[in-house]
């Protein structure tokens, strides 16, 4: 398992499209990615939880991937992040 911290740029957040980006890019591989967002735990691949979750600009995330390809998917998920590239 590899984890890494990220600070949401989006200064929408979280929202429909922004989390469909998200989930995109997650789902793009197999491992397991997970969210961790205050008490939460989450499913990076699962839209609803992603939406539902009510992750802010500015909030702090830990992105947890285990399995087959976790070191490029956890790459891949803290760039989507850090650049702001989701949705604007």
């Amino acid at each position: 398992m590899v984890s890494g911290e990220v600070r949401v740029r989006n200064s929408s957040g979280f929202h429909a499209r922004p989390a469909s980006i998200l989930v995109r890019t997650a789902s793009g591989f197999p491992c397991d990615i997970i969210l961790k967002y205050k008490d939460k735990s989450i499913n990076a691949k699962d839209i609803m939880q992603v939406m539902t979750a009510g992750i802010k600009y500015g909030t702090n995330l830990v992105i947890m991937c285990e399995g087959k390809e976790e070191a490029e998917a956890l790459q891949a998920m803290i760039r989507v992040i850090e650049n702001g590239r989701l949705g604007e």
